[in-house]
């Protein structure tokens, strides 16, 4: 049995990337990107109105004003999509929109809240300076300069911008095929009836949102019985066709556990089995080539905090993010908690990020079998080894799970 440090440490000693794709934009949504990226075109693309108004020359509005307003001919309006033909002379006005082209000779936009019209005449209530409520050509990016840079994570906003400036395809780190074998004679599926000594799988579904939150999907789920020769058939097929496998249960010492028996007979290198924890202390992990293996507990709770604390770094690593742990945090623990000195605990926990510092409450029920408190919760609070005791008002570290990433 090893420690939490020195298993999550070799983890990561074992993950590597899968490689690099080319995908759509469209597909690329929580990827990383794997090479910088260049601007095709500057944005804007041509200098054009910030506001609704009138296109004009500057230097025509000076002292204008409320009670003695600048009347300017008008001579035509351009919207966006469209560009005006003529050319501004002096004592003239083009309506513009927003986004429409600057006409030729006009420096500025005056605002239509700053202006009415009359008898073909637009009247300037207020002076603008050259320049004023206009966005020049690449004042936000040049063609050809740096846009994004490799290992920037692709959110909405990267993806609309990546558009902006022409880009319609980028390569990213290949996220990885990963499959799920929930073993177990007892597991039905949601779809099925439950009988008597059956229980629902509720791992697949926790870990497959799990998986989609961190980009994966779609992911593959495979139903295997507690069956030597069914359950090495599911292995083999899951291993060939993976990057990454999950393997949900029969990782302990049941009469019924053959998993460790078979990935050794597939000749997946152990790295280690039991982390001296709490829960999930029988946590698996090995390799096959490139392909990852992991042992997950079967009990739900376990599961996730597996899961949390070692299989999401790993994978977010494969995708070439840099940051790969849960965000971590002190807090100070509202009660006194107990634990084993040999084992590193993590209990579900509640945040309250309105005081200073935070407060941590431990949720009230910590089976490993038990999903509600990681429901009601957002956080795992660490019981270091070495220590049988944690002091009420003593500052604690704190896991912060995705759904509550800040304070």
């Amino acid at each position: 049995m090893i420690s939490v440090t020195k298993a999550k440490s070799l983890v990561l000693k074992n993950s590597f990337t899968f490689g690099v794709v080319k995908l759509p934009l469209e597909k690329a949504l929580g990827l990383t990107l794997a090479e910088d990226v260049f601007a095709l075109n500057g944005v804007p693309s041509f200098t054009n109105s910030a506001m609704d108004g009138y296109a004009v020359k500057s230097k025509q509005t000076k002292a204008a004003t409320k009670d003695n307003p600048l009347a300017l001919k008008l001579i035509g309006s351009v919207k966006a999509g469209s560009f005006a033909k003529q050319i501004l002379k002096n004592k003239e006005a083009i309506k513009i929109m927003t986004g429409a082209p600057l006409p030729k000779g006009a420096d500025s936009v005056v605002i239509k809240e700053d202006t009415f019209e009359e008898y073909g005449k637009v009247l300037v209530k207020k002076e603008v300076k050259p320049g004023e409520n206009v966005r020049f050509q690449g004042e936000e990016i040049k063609k050809g300069d740096l846009a994004l840079r490799k290992f920037t994570v692709l959110n909405p906003a990267a993806l609309g911008f990546l558009a902006t400036i022409g880009i319609k395809r980028v390569k990213v780190f290949k996220p990885p095929v990963i499959t799920i074998i929930a073993t177990g004679d007892e597991l039905v599926t949601s779809s099925e009836k439950l009988t008597f000594g059956k229980i629902y799988d509720s791992n697949s579904v926790s870990l497959k949102a799990a998986l989609k939150e961190c980009g994966i999907d779609p992911v593959n789920i495979l139903k295997s019985p507690d069956d030597l020769t069914g359950l090495q058939k599911t292995l083999s097929k899951a291993i060939q066709n993976s990057d990454i496998v999950l393997i949900s249960g029969g990782i302990s010492v049941g009469d019924y556990d053959y998993v460790k028996k078979i990935l050794k007979s597939l000749k997946v290198k152990e790295i280690f089995w039991k982390v001296a924890q709490k829960p999930g202390k029988p946590l698996y992990f090995g390799k096959q080539g490139q392909v990852l293996v992991f042992g997950i507990p079967g009990n739900p709770a376990a599961c996730l905090v597996v899961f949390y604390e070692y299989i999401r770094p790993a994978i977010l690593k494969s995708m070439g993010r840099k940051e790969i742990s849960l965000p971590t945090i002190r807090g100070k623990l509202t009660k006194t908690l107990k634990k084993n000195q040999n084992l590193s605990y993590f209990w579900r926990g509640k945040l309250n990020g309105n005081s200073h510092p935070p407060t941590v409450t431990i949720s009230e029920k910590q089976g490993s079998h038990m999903l509600q408190t990681f429901a009601l919760g957002d956080c795992l609070i660490i019981g270091p080894e070495n220590i049988t005791e944690i002091k009420k008002n003593s500052l604690v570290e704190v896991h912060l799970l995705p759904w509550r990433n800040k304070l």
